[in-house]
């Protein structure tokens, strides 16, 4: 998650770093003085990882590499993604502050899941390991762009929705 503004309270009345908001609501202590969220968001991450991974294996059976070998499953799940994360974003954090378990079900969980740095990354060796230098750079550009676009889109739609009337 984009971090908050470096100003924001740390939970104590104090400025301080930036600090996740879910992490503020509740927080516990785990074995090693770290904030600890607790099982039941770290349920809620598991629960929308699973079905963020089903998300995605079902979108690369569906969508298939292409003639010239573009991994458009991934392509499309990387962008996807990056869209409804700048949208979750700025929608949880204007509108839906208080739900617990907005963002850590849909944005750690289900969309962390379904999109795929590892996936991006494994197949850009492969074209790269193939001598498909070109093809590589590109479809790898190509991600980088599509994606930092589609995440400020989301950002901005999700800030129009967010308002308050």
């Amino acid at each position: 998650w984009p971090a908050m503004p470096a100003d924001v309270s740390a939970g104590n009345g104090e400025r301080g770093p930036s600090v996740d908001p879910d992490l503020l609501e509740r927080p516990g202590h785990g074995p090693r003085g770290e904030v600890w969220p607790g099982f039941d968001v770290l349920l809620a991450v598991s629960v929308g990882g699973a079905l963020g991974a089903l998300a995605r294996f079902g979108l690369a059976r569906l969508v298939p590499p292409d003639d010239l070998g573009v991994p458009w499953a991934t392509l499309i799940a990387n962008v996807a993604g990056s869209l409804l994360l700048g949208l979750l974003t700025a929608v949880a954090i204007d509108r839906f502050r208080s739900h617990r378990y907005l963002r850590p079900l849909l944005g750690v969980g289900l969309l962390g899941s379904f999109t795929t740095y590892s996936t991006l990354a494994v197949e850009l060796d492969t074209r790269l390991g193939q001598g498909r230098v070109g093809p590589a750079v590109a479809y790898g550009l190509a991600t980088m762009v599509a994606g930092i676009a589609a995440a400020a889109a989301g950002l901005w739609l999700g800030r129009g929705l967010g308002r308050r009337p």
